[in-house]
């Protein structure tokens, strides 16, 4: 291979890695904007658009106009489950689901994403704690995950977890309060 041939393959590989870099977010970006418009945009957009043709008796066309009713039911339906009534009536549609086999594991699964961010008893960690762990002298942090091992009341050990990377896995520990 000639001197030659190497500086223009590595001319090569170092602007396409570099313009990969620059691309990729952009190539990301527009095609989450084409999902929304595509996916959320049309389905009520085209909908609400031939209401407002039939209703103004001219050509319409608003583009972002279902993202627009989308986020004012998902308001709506937030502002609702405020209401007593209505929590009850939600209630009563999750026992529905409940019932149902098929959607029944597809509901539980997104609601156990969801709880955490909604329900304060369910929270996974109460707090954040220092603890002089792997060894001493070497400190880590960590998350109580559970304030009490067992119901005796001589044990003060707790369960504390400590993360291990970014995708929420780590591992339990049982020490000491």
């Amino acid at each position: 291979m000639t001197a030659t041939h190497r500086s223009w393959t590595r001319f090569f590989r170092d602007n396409f890695v570099a313009g990969l870099l620059v691309t990729a977010p952009l190539g990301i970006t527009l095609y989450v904007l084409y999902f929304v418009f595509e996916h959320v945009d049309a389905p009520l957009g085209d909908r609400i658009n031939a209401l407002l043709r039939a209703s103004v008796g001219t050509d319409v066309d608003i583009p972002g106009l279902g993202i627009l009713a989308t986020l004012l039911l998902v308001v709506v339906v937030g502002w609702l489950t405020r209401i007593a009534l209505f929590r009850f009536l939600f209630r009563q549609l999750e026992r529905l689901i409940e019932a149902v086999p098929i959607v029944r594991p597809i509901y539980n699964a997104s609601r156990q994403i969801v709880k955490p961010f909604t329900d304060k008893d369910v929270l996974p960690f109460s707090e954040v704690c220092l603890v002089e762990y792997p060894m001493a002298g070497r400190y880590t942090i960590g998350m109580i995950a559970r304030q009490r091992v067992s119901t005796d009341p001589e044990d003060d050990r707790v369960v504390v977890f400590f993360p291990s990377n970014h995708l929420h896995l780590g591992y339990p520990v049982v020490l000491s309060r």
